[in-house]
């Protein structure tokens, strides 16, 4: 482990290749027991989940900020957002850990983009350029 955290880190911390990630993808309601977030961030980490990737929530009482350094620190390969605003919109955010880009995208499309199982190759070690075409746009 040390080993990859040397090689795949920033100033931020670390960043972890999806092959061996803790986790593939953390969940960040941005306001906790909301009545429009938390239920939107539970039922979109159990979509992602119900397609084989393994999923943190931050369910915190923390600012966003706070939050978002610590999803950094850790290296969470991606970032899914989820605030009132964005949800107003039918929107989330979702960050690519490796360069930081940000792409929002709508709430029903959230679980298909991700849905990472037949783009990466495992055997190979592939994985961290996975998502890369999501933010070429």
């Amino acid at each position: 482990m040390a080993a990859i955290v040397e090689q795949f880190h920033d100033d931020q911390g670390i960043i972890w290749p999806l092959s061996v990630a803790p986790a593939h993808v953390c969940v960040i309601p941005l306001t906790i027991g909301d009545d429009l977030v938390q239920p939107a961030a539970e039922k979109i980490a159990e979509e992602l989940a119900a397609r084989g990737l393994e999923v943190a929530i931050d369910d915190r009482s923390e600012r966003a900020g706070v939050k978002f350094a610590d999803a950094d620190l850790i290296g969470w390969p991606l970032q899914v957002v989820i605030g009132k605003r964005g949800l107003a919109e039918g929107k989330v955010e979702i960050k690519l850990r490796k360069n930081g880009q940000k792409k929002d995208v709508a709430l029903e499309e959230v679980a298909d983009l991700l849905d990472f199982t037949n783009r990466v190759d495992f055997s190979t070690g592939a994985g961290l350029d996975a998502f890369d075409e999501l933010f070429a746009e």
